[in-house]
Order: structure tokens, then C-alpha cells, then sequence
């Protein structure tokens, strides 16, 4: 999973840099349309996310180039359909495999405050990704992430008051990215908003803050521009020093202990030695079924619904923390026989029946 996501921000990327270039010019060619199709469709076979592509494809295909609304229309049609071949083709295999048509994912999900309180920390790291949990470390990653926030609403306000068509397709594909992370984090069991889910639309609220600091100086006095540069230079150099910090620690503990759930500690612990001495056909369930997948080392795992548990005989991966939540046990289906086998700091490994 991780291995493609830096693919997909590079199609993501390119879609936008064609879409950019059209509106620029005036006119979307018959070649950089089916690069577009194309881009976004294995975008999508990629990270579901990308679905917000089509309707940034959409408008542009709609307000680019000339003729009658029929016209423009039939352009925006044609070129959402092929653009969505990748979501389809996804949606298919997975109706085919008796999943639902976008992958099951537990509902529940935190508060709408929760999820726009990691979004203001994301941003904050940003400028300081310095690893140092302190008071005054987590009050300046917040007060540059809120600092963010306010520029990044501005800038698409700016954006939108000054009607430049040339920033619609990077100004609308921000909009929607981080409202549909605002809103899966909200409404199913996500990952944390962190910069892994942060990472592709990362350049795109980049150039919308420029764009719209850039408009907002033009229209509010030449005192402006000093300022902006000082703090433009503050802001890189901050970044810079603290990233080169962030990155040498990251290195030297990533080389040593490995990354994420391919850590030593994940890998060696007492619940992922269990999950490996269990027979190759054991059935196994989890709420987190990519995350014991990588404990297991085997496929098929199964995601588990607390209030309809699997049949007997199946073991029951049940981590205590799932996308940033507790995960409460006593949700479990009333009833069933359940024997705990071992528990560790990451979760609890159970037999049912």
C-alpha cells in the first residue's frame, strides 16, 4: 500500500498540471483528454481518494474551450465516464468478491473537532517536524498549523473572488481533498489525518497559498510584500533546518528498527509470534485487517463486525487502538464463547467458540 502512493501523487500531479496548461491555453486536446482519462483512471486503482479528480476533470472539460452548452456538456460527460473507468473497474472486482463496491470500512469514525485538530498538527509539522513532544513544540506545531488553515481558506477565497480560471483545477482539487478527508475521518474507523493521507495534496495547497498570497498583496498595499518575504524566508528556514533534523533522527531509527507495523516491535512481539505459530489454514478475523496482515504475514484476513462475529474456531485479532480510536470490547456480539489466548501493548489475540 504504501509503495503506491507516491505513484499516485504523481498521476494526481500530472492531472493537474494538463488540466492547468488547458486552461491556460483555452482548449483541452484530444491527446491531453485521453492522458487526463488515463492518469486518473489508475489513480483511482490506487487510492480511492482520487475519486475527487473526476469532478475537478469534469468542471475543467465543462468551462474549457468554446461552443454551445450542449457542446461543453457532452465534453464533461465524456471525459468524467472515461476518467472514472478506474473506479469502476475496482467497484466491479469488489461487488464480484462479495464486498461493497468501494471496500468495507467500518462506520463510527471521531468528531468533525478531532479530525480538523490532527488536519491544524499535520500542517504544523510541516514548518517543524521536530519528533519533540514538549509544551512548547506541540503549542508552535499549533499555532503554525491554525496559521495554515487561515491561509489556506483565505487563499481559495481570494481565488475564487478573483475569478482566475488558471488556479481552478488546483484550487478546486485542494477544496475537495481535504473536505473529503474531513469527512471520512468523521464518518468511518480512518487512519489519523497525518501527513501519509496529507502527502498528495500537499504541492496543490502549496501553490493555492501563493496563488492567493500573491492576489491578497496586489490588493492590499505595497507594505505587504516586505512582509511577506520576511516571513516566506522565516517559514523556509525553519522548514529546512527542522527537516533536516526530522529526517537524519527518522533514518537512523528507521534503519535500526525498521518503519510502522515492519518494525522490531511489531514484528517481534508477543502478539505477532502468536499469529505466525497458528496453522497456515487458520481462519482470522480483525478490526484492523491490514494491520494483522502485517503481523500474520498471510492473507485473507477478514474484518470483523464486533456485533456479528465470525464462526467458531475463527481467532480474533482485536487491537485497542484502531485510526486513532479505543477500541471497546464490550461491544462484542452477547452470547459467544470467547477465550482471550494472549494480549500485548498493540491488542488481544481470541478464539471464538
Amino acid at each position: 500500500m504504501m509503495l503506491t502512493e507516491p505513484l499516485f501523487t504523481v498521476l494526481a500531479l500530472g492531472t493537474l498540471v494538463i488540466l492547468t496548461s488547458a486552461m491556460r491555453v483555452g482548449r483541452l486536446t484530444p491527446l491531453a483528454a485521453v492522458a487526463v482519462a488515463a492518469f486518473v483512471s489508475l489513480a483511482t486503482t490506487l487510492r480511492i481518494s482520487g475519486v475527487v479528480l473526476i469532478p475537478t476533470v469534469a468542471v475543467v472539460a465543462f468551462v474549457v474551450g468554446h461552443g454551445p452548452w450542449g457542446t461543453a456538456v457532452l465534453r464533461a460527460a465524456v471525459l468524467s465516464a472515461t476518467s472514472s473507468l478506474g473506479v469502476i473497474a475496482i467497484a466491479s472486482r469488489n461487488v464480484m468478491l462479495g464486498a461493497a463496491p468501494l471496500g468495507d470500512r467500518p462506520t463510527g469514525g471521531q468528531s468533525v473537532v478531532r479530525v480538523l485538530a490532527q488536519g491544524v498538527r499535520t500542517l504544523g509539522r510541516y514548518i517543524v517536524p521536530v519528533e519533540m513532544k514538549t509544551t512548547l513544540i506541540n503549542a508552535v506545531t499549533v499555532s503554525l498549523g491554525t496559521v495554515l488553515v487561515g491561509l489556506i481558506v483565505w487563499s481559495l477565497a481570494h481565488i475564487v473572488r478573483s475569478r482566475e480560471s488558471v488556479a481552478l483545477p488546483v484550487a478546486l482539487f485542494t477544496a475537495l481533498w481535504w473536505s473529503l478527508l474531513v469527512y471520512s475521518g468523521s464518518t468511518t474507523v480512518l487512519d489519523s489525518l497525518d501527513d501519509r493521507l496529507t502527502a498528495p495534496v500537499f504541492a496543490a495547497t502549496a501553490v493555492v497559498i501563493a496563488l492567493g498570497l500573491r492576489r491578497g498583496v496586489r490588493a492590499q498595499g505595497r507594505w505587504m510584500p516586505k512582509t511577506m518575504r520576511a516571513m516566506s524566508v522565516v517559514l523556509v528556514v525553519t522548514s529546512i533546518f527542522g527537516g533536516l533534523v526530522a529526517s537524519s533522527r527518522f533514518s537512523m531509527i528507521a534503519a535500526r528498527e525498521g518503519i510502522g507495523f515492519n518494525d522490531v516491535h511489531a514484528t517481534r512481539s508477543a502478539l505477532a509470534l502468536s499469529l505466525a505459530a497458528l496453522p497456515p489454514d487458520t481462519r482470522i478475523a480483525s478490526n484492523d485487517p491490514f494491520r494483522a496482515y502485517w503481523l500474520a504475514r498471510r492473507s485473507g484476513i477478514e474484518l470483523v463486525d464486533p456485533g456479528s462475529l465470525p464462526v467458531d474456531g475463527t481467532y480474533l485479532v482485536w487491537f485497542t487502538e484502531v485510526g486513532g480510536q479505543r477500541s471497546d470490547v464490550a461491544t462484542f456480539e452477547p452470547g459467544r464463547s470467547l477465550t482471550p489466548v494472549l494480549s500485548d501493548g498493540q491488542g488481544t489475540l481470541i478464539r471464538i467458540g
